[in-house]
């Protein structure tokens, strides 16, 4: 067994502290567009499960339907799968996958964006 080299245990942290920090980022946003804690898992759950059957995160998308393969190139989770796969099987860095880190990215930044409008630290009424 080989040790690791830094390069690789490097890329490996900082791709999955993007995919921790965009999902984190969304799933704030998401929080405060669900008005009780009652429905969130619901919302959650109808959002989350759907995505991660497109984006391959249980089987390969490339047999679905043309409809649903463009459904799932614009997913975010599709693309931190890929960048997954291409850091931690295939041994590149996060900048060979620049495309797939930008858009997790691009993803994260818009939930920020998205969760400093709409986030509160009380419940809203009705």
């Amino acid at each position: 067994m080989t040790a690791l080299s830094a390069e690789v245990i490097w890329t490996r942290m900082l791709s999955l502290l993007l995919g921790a920090l965009s999902f984190a980022a969304l799933g704030i946003a998401l929080s405060g567009v669900i008005r009780s804690g009652e429905g969130s898992s619901a919302v959650v759950n109808a959002i989350y499960l759907p995505a991660a059957f497109l984006a391959g995160a249980f089987w390969s998308p490339h047999a679905f339907p043309r409809f649903l393969e463009v459904i799932a190139e614009i997913l975010p989770l599709t693309y931190f799968i890929r960048l997954m796969r291409d850091v931690v099987l295939r041994g590149e860095t996060i900048w060979s996958s620049w495309e797939s880190a930008a858009v997790v990215a691009a993803w994260g930044i818009g939930g920020v964006i998205l969760a400093t409008r709409t986030f509160r630290w009380s419940p809203r009424e009705g």
